[in-house]
């Protein structure tokens, strides 16, 4: 089940919302006059977040292009294995990140 708390509270009592956000790694959401406002949630969790829609995209992108060359009559695979390809081709950047996340988040 979500976390839902007045923004209000984020001034009032923000170490335990921190707290919170670090104990759970969900999202905790905002209200402000009682409508959805914003999302906090910790830095660590949102990265991980980031990471996955990056890889989902990657992987959204490949089954599409394997799609349209099924219906072209192309092997089913190509536009999958050139996905993965280029994927693998790109080396990870200073400090072991990973550039191919970081270029599809932005």
């Amino acid at each position: 089940m979500p976390t839902i708390i007045p923004s209000a509270d984020v001034r009032n009592h923000y170490a335990e919302i921190e707290e919170l956000a670090k104990r759970t790694k969900e999202p905790i959401y905002l209200t402000k006059n009682g409508r959805g406002s914003l999302v906090l949630m910790d830095i660590d969790a949102f990265e991980s977040y980031q990471i996955d829609l990056a890889w989902r995209r990657y992987a959204e992108q490949a089954l599409s292009e394997a799609e349209e060359n099924e219906r072209a009559g192309r092997s089913a695979y190509t536009g999958i294995e050139l996905a993965f390809e280029e994927l693998l081709s790109e080396p990870l950047g200073e400090g072991g990140e990973d550039e191919r996340v970081r270029h599809a988040s932005v």
